[in-house]
């Protein structure tokens, strides 16, 4: 059963594919436009942050990690899209919710990373968008 707190907001599309959530982003046509849907992958992964910025959308995963604040960005691969090195001092890049972690990313930059190039450019969750 998925959370309550989270099917409450206006950036989570619940289980929209990638291709529709890429196509309403691009729509939307605003860098920092965002929505959080359901993963493919599932497990560790079971979320998605996917960003537009330059007429490019981001998908990001949101892992779960063990502790008291669960919730993380990025993979922990090489050329992650965000690391803990990246978060602020108070939140470390962990989060006790995904709502949690999209509020601190409307207040605070995130960045964003090329997986191709390792170029990084910042933006904030700035435009809810849902398909």
């Amino acid at each position: 059963m998925e959370d309550p707190e989270l099917c409450a907001q206006p950036w989570y599309a619940g289980s929209c594919d990638r291709q529709t959530a890429e196509t309403a982003l691009l729509y939307a046509n605003k860098d920092g436009a965002y929505l959080v849907r359901r993963s493919g992958r599932g497990g560790p992964q079971p979320y998605t942050l996917a960003v537009l910025l330059g007429a490019r959308v981001y998908n990001i995963p949101v892992r779960l990690i063990p502790g008291p604040r669960p919730f993380a960005l990025g993979r922990t691969n090489a050329c992650p899209e965000v690391g803990a090195q990246l978060g602020c001092a108070q939140c470390q890049g962990l989060f006790p919710s995904v709502p949690s972690m999209v509020w601190h990313y409307m207040q605070h930059p995130l960045v964003l990373v090329d997986g191709t190039t390792c170029a990084r450019q910042h933006t904030r969750l700035l435009y809810p968008v849902k398909p």
